[in-house]
């Protein structure tokens, strides 16, 4: 079940894991889909490692290059192509 509510008077009683988004509403997972998904996780990281990956991100490498290097560790190369290269 999942059900989106502002408030806690709208709310059902707790059956699962209750998610405040970013816009203030809050999502209930109930334990199933909470279940499902660590099962997902656990098996994708079962399969891939992290030093196959390939990480593309698109933005000013002021801003983001500093935290991508913080929050992936052992990140063994980093390129910056400038917006404007041909």
């Amino acid at each position: 079940m999942v059900r989106l509510g502002a408030g806690k008077r709208d709310r059902e009683p707790a059956t699962g894991s209750d998610v405040l988004c970013a816009d203030s509403s809050v999502v209930r997972v109930d334990d199933a889909a909470s279940d499902r998904q660590a099962k997902a996780g656990a098996a994708v990281r079962n399969r891939i490692h992290p030093d196959d990956l390939l990480v593309v991100v698109v933005g000013t490498a002021a801003e983001v290059l500093e935290p991508l290097r913080a929050a992936i560790p052992g990140l063994t190369e980093v390129s910056v192509v400038p917006f404007d290269a041909e």
